[in-house]
C-alpha cells in the first residue's frame, strides 16, 4: 500500500532530516575536534614531564647504585 504525501509536507520532511543530518555531522565533528585536543594536550603535558625529569636528571647526574649506599 502506497501511501500519497502532500508535496509540501515531503519537501518539510526531507528538509527537516537534511538539517538533522546536517547537525548531527557538526555535532560530531565538534566532538572529535574536543577529543583530539584533550588528548594532545595530555601528550603535551607529558612531554613536558618528561623533559624536566630528563633536565633534572642531567643537571643532578646519574642516580648513585645501591651497591654505594651498602
Amino acid at each position: 500500500m502506497v501511501v500519497s504525501v502532500p508535496r509540501p509536507l515531503l519537501e518539510e520532511i526531507v528538509a527537516n532530516r537534511r538539517s538533522k543530518t546536517i547537525m548531527l555531522v557538526v555535532l560530531f565533528t565538534l566532538v572529535v575536534v574536543l577529543v583530539g585536543a584533550v588528548y594532545q594536550n595530555n601528550v603535551n603535558k607529558k612531554n613536558a614531564l618528561l623533559e624536566a625529569k630528563y633536565k633534572y636528571e642531567a643537571i643532578k647526574g646519574p642516580p648513585m647504585p645501591l651497591s654505594v649506599w651498602i
